[in-house]
């Protein structure tokens, strides 16, 4: 090491003790955060997130205070296929009560995220079915 990259701190300690340890001294910190632009629905959002792959969480010990609204980005899908028509008949396999007086459910747990895709591709292919047969009614 040369005099400048020497760890034994300005010449205050030395560098012989047990508990002193080796630093790199650098011209310029690393950086902990980076900014970049979330593009959403035509519009773009500053984001700002730990600069290294190597810092992937955020600790914040005391209050945590937003001048806005926290947005959760859409997660990257992956795996991403057609949903078929064997995913569409397990709607068949749901069966739906009522309690409550007025509440409404299924009689096992559901998901509702992975039901609606189902239900809208449901619909899709029954007003398929309408428009084909009022053509032949038409014919």
């Amino acid at each position: 090491m040369g005099d400048s990259d020497s760890a034994n701190y300005g010449g205050r300690v030395p560098n012989t003790s047990a508990i002193v340890r080796a630093f790199k001294y650098r011209s310029e910190p690393l950086p902990l955060w980076t900014s970049s632009t979330y593009a959403n629905d035509n519009t773009d959002f500053k984001v700002i997130t730990t600069a290294s792959e190597n810092i992937p969480n955020l600790y914040i010990p005391g209050n945590l205070y937003v001048g806005g609204l926290i947005i959760n980005p859409a997660p990257i899908l992956q795996n991403v296929s057609s949903i078929t028509e064997e995913d569409i008949n397990l709607l068949s396999n749901l069966e739906t009560i009522k309690y409550n007086t007025n509440q409404y459910g299924f009689t096992t747990e559901v998901e509702l995220n992975n039901i609606i895709p189902l239900l809208v591709s449901k619909i899709n292919q029954l007003s398929q079915e309408v428009i084909n047969l009022k053509e032949q009614l038409n014919k």
